[in-house]
């Protein structure tokens, strides 16, 4: 992108926002396929899943409180194109925890749940016209 197509505080046409969003969220889609159809069935450490099932979830957590907590202080250094990709990005994070567990070995199920909660994320954080 050049210079042309940004303004001073890094703003973006909204079609092009609305096209990463759209990416993003289809790319959420793509890895509940891949988890379901190629994925393992069978974790080849129970007692490993065990433990990184919790960590995973709670660094998922911590992500998105951070993404609400620092809001007004993010939002203002970063502007509002930054801003909006660095929360599409804590959303794809979820899963990817989610897909990475799956192919650790841990039910669908479980995938099922971070990859609904980064949807849900995308969606409330889609683009607008802030």
């Amino acid at each position: 992108m050049d210079d042309r197509s940004m303004g001073s505080r890094g703003s973006m046409p909204a079609s092009r926002l609305w096209i990463i969003w759209a990416n993003l969220l289809v790319a959420v889609g793509v890895y509940a396929v891949v988890g379901y159809f190629v994925a393992p069935d069978r974790a080849a450490n129970e007692q490993a899943l065990g433990v990184l099932v919790p960590v995973f979830a709670v660094v998922a957590l911590f992500e998105v409180l951070a993404v609400f907590v620092l809001r007004p202080v993010l939002a203002e250094r970063m502007g509002g194109v930054a801003f909006a990709i660095v929360r599409w990005a804590v959303a794809e994070s979820v899963a990817i925890f989610g897909l990475a567990l799956r192919f650790l070995g841990a039910p669908v199920s479980t995938m099922a749940m971070f990859i609904a909660a980064s949807a849900l994320l995308l969606v409330w954080w889609r683009p607008s016209g802030e």
